[in-house]
């Protein structure tokens, strides 16, 4: 479409140039120049420069490119955006860790890197807090641990002691699972070992502030939780995250779909609504 705009403003101009050409030689030209260069120009406005070529074939189907054309651009673009449910806060993050440009993955270097010294920030172990707070209602998130082999996640509270090291246990405000040494455990006092077969690629961690409960999945298998811990949450808490490793833990993007709902209440008529999956 932009290249036949292209050639039909060129037409134009051409056409523009033909018309003010032959209006100047009718005007100026002698009776006879006139008959002498009469087939020229009329072989010139026949025949314009851009050709007949830009508007042979069948018309262009206007209606297909243009009906719906933001929702239809919009919903494409659901293809090329990513959503990722928890992002990590650069300004906690322990200056051993480097985290990804998109803020959602992490992993250990051991090397302290020159960063501010924010209250916020972990200072004795390699911790990091997910940038968003949780305070009521259900979230998800899954977290890639791939060849990961020392690593603890899960949430805890905002009130937590970022300048001592502390287990991360419930009685510290931490609901966590951990991996180390080949074994797979919930951070009780005392830890309980989990039944994992194998080594799981991912872990997703879902809360439901409402009920009071921080329950972990494998992904593949997300009926029986690998542990569930019970909580009554009176104040607000972050994802957490913790390696020593130096292979990442990523957070992983939901995919977006966009499904068609009836309108308003009692509205016979539906209309679009983008959800997370």
């Amino acid at each position: 479409m932009k290249n036949l705009m292209a050639e039909a403003a060129a037409g134009i101009k051409s056409l523009t140039k033909t018309i003010t050409v032959t209006t100047q030689e009718i005007s100026s030209a002698e009776d006879v120049t006139l008959l002498q260069n009469f087939e020229d120009s009329i072989q010139r406005v026949q025949s314009p420069e851009w050709g007949q070529e830009s508007i042979s074939g069948m018309p262009i189907d206007v209606a297909k490119h243009l009906s719906n054309l933001k929702y239809s651009v919009w919903e494409k673009m659901l293809t090329q955006v990513e959503y990722t449910p928890v992002t990590l806060d650069p300004n906690t993050a322990h200056p051993c860790l480097v985290l990804s440009h998109d803020l959602t993955s992490l992993q250990y270097t051991g090397q302290l890197q020159r960063l501010p010294d924010n209250p916020e920030r972990f200072h004795l172990c390699a911790e990091v807090l997910g940038r968003t707070c949780f305070n009521s209602g259900s979230h998800y998130w899954e977290v890639e641990t791939g060849s990961n082999d020392d690593w603890i996640m899960g949430v805890t509270c905002s009130s937590v002691n970022k300048h001592t090291e502390v287990q991360a246990r419930p009685e510290n405000g931490f609901w966590t699972v951990c991996f180390r040494d080949g074994v797979y455990k919930a951070m009780t006092s005392p830890p309980t070992t989990l039944a994992v077969t194998g080594t799981l690629q991912r872990i997703r961690v879902y809360v439901n502030l409402d009920v009071g409960q921080v329950s972990f999945f494998d992904p593949d298998d997300d009926l029986t939780p690998l542990y569930c811990f019970s909580q009554k949450f009176t104040n607000e808490i972050f994802p957490y995250f913790y390696t020593q490793s130096k292979h990442p833990l990523k957070i992983m993007p939901h995919r977006l779909c966009v499904t068609l709902q009836h309108g308003g209440k009692g509205s016979p008529f539906p209309s679009p609504k983008m959800s997370a999956n």
